[in-house]
């Protein structure tokens, strides 16, 4: 088990891992068009206010700034960044500004400066939010939006709700503008879905010892199945690295035995048997890292806190070597599993897991006499994306 433990846990670390690519283009200053490629599952603009971008997949990244290029996006155009240089924006020097929707009045919008830009005819023009921004005598983003940008003819009352952000204006935009012309909301990057739902199946083995003063007591071993259900929650959709998810399970029966000995070694020593029954079901909690991206597959460690459900079936004997049952009970406690593991992801659908668990409060019996047991569990199974 503890080599178990350190395969699962160092195979991510030495795998060497490598994102997909977006088919995209650029547009460099003379307005000729290349084609590219984009890193998927991460921000095109950096915390740099630069863009990484490739010639092909095996090349290494070009790094460009604003005054570099006229435009870069995807060639399906879910996203479209431009270059532009507005008035007393930036000291007039160029800025990224992102397309968010397309249509006879399209919305761009720069994060570096917090502002919102509508284009209109290939003139842009940005929509100032307070005085402070504005240049002096420039009408602020809601009169601009009902003088300028007003197709259906809103009233000035329709304009009170508007705020300045992005829901509220993407919502405007494609509610407001020319009817003979198309308006698409931009998707921007390449993101994974906020949650999953799979099913999952396995073999499961257990290996418990009983521990108790007067007694050596050898593992007891047994194998079964499980099935189960579990829901993931995405924390970041574009980069999909870190998920938490929240599982329902049930185990087979846990049935078998082992041997064990009073006064081991010497002549007043005799022989026992340990005989164990119980079965389960659990809620699995815990987070998993998509640390390694191939072309077809992930590898993902994971680690769960599980708590678990006994039936009502169980019980734990201790047997004499004629038969006699020396000590009997039904009463064993709820144990608390906690969980580390691998997942091998085939195209985001189809997983491998590997698990090992270790098992902690499992106790058999009252308090005037009881056995603690320490135990592990391996499960070995597939799961299946079904959402």
């Amino acid at each position: 088990m503890n080599k178990l433990l350190l395969i699962l846990f160092f195979l991510p670390l030495t795998s060497i891992g490598q994102k997909g690519f977006v088919e995209s283009y650029l547009i460099n200053n003379k307005g000729e068009r290349q084609r590219i490629y984009l890193k998927e599952k991460e921000e095109v603009i950096n915390l740099k206010n630069q863009i990484s971008y490739y010639s092909s997949p095996n090349d290494v990244s070009i790094v460009i700034e604003p005054q570099d290029i006229r435009e870069i996006g995807y060639v399906s155009n879910e996203l479209v960044i431009k270059s532009t240089a507005l008035n007393k924006i930036n000291n007039g020097n160029p800025i990224w500004i992102r397309k968010l929707v397309h249509g006879a009045n399209s919305l761009y919008y720069s994060s570096a400066h917090n502002l919102f830009i509508v284009e209109f005819d290939n003139i842009l023009t940005p929509l100032y939010r307070t005085d402070k921004t504005a240049p002096p005598n420039s009408f602020l983003y809601k009169e601009q939006l009902y003088n300028s940008y007003n197709p259906n003819d809103l009233e000035i009352l329709d304009f009170v709700e508007i705020d300045y952000s992005k829901n509220s204006l993407i919502e405007y935009f494609l509610e407001n503008n020319l009817s003979n012309t198309a308006t698409q909301k931009l998707k921007q990057e390449k993101q994974g879905k906020r949650f999953n739902l799979a099913i999952n199946s396995g073999y499961v083995s257990h290996s418990i010892k009983p521990i108790s003063s007067d007694l050596t007591n050898k593992d007891i071993n047994s194998s079964g199945y499980k099935i189960g259900i579990k829901a993931y929650y995405n924390v970041d959709p574009l980069k999909g690295q870190l998920h938490l998810f929240a599982g329902i399970n049930y185990y087979s029966n846990v049935s078998g035995s082992s041997s064990a000995v009073s006064f081991a070694g010497s002549s007043l020593s005799r022989d026992f048997i340990n005989s164990l029954d119980f079965g389960y079901q659990s809620i699995d909690l815990g987070l998993i890292y998509n640390m390694h991206k191939f072309e077809n597959f992930t590898i993902a460690p994971h680690l769960s806190f599980e708590l678990t459900s006994l039936s009502s079936n169980n019980s734990f004997k201790v047997i004499d070597s004629d038969d006699q049952v020396v000590f009997t009970t039904d009463d064993i406690d709820n144990p608390v599993i906690i969980n580390l593991g691998l997942n091998i992801t085939y195209k985001d659908k189809l997983s491998f897991t590997a698990n090992y668990g270790k098992i902690f409060n499992f106790v058999a019996g009252e308090e005037l006499r009881d056995y603690q047991f320490n135990g592990n569990r391996l499960t070995l199974g597939l799961e299946y994306n079904i959402y």
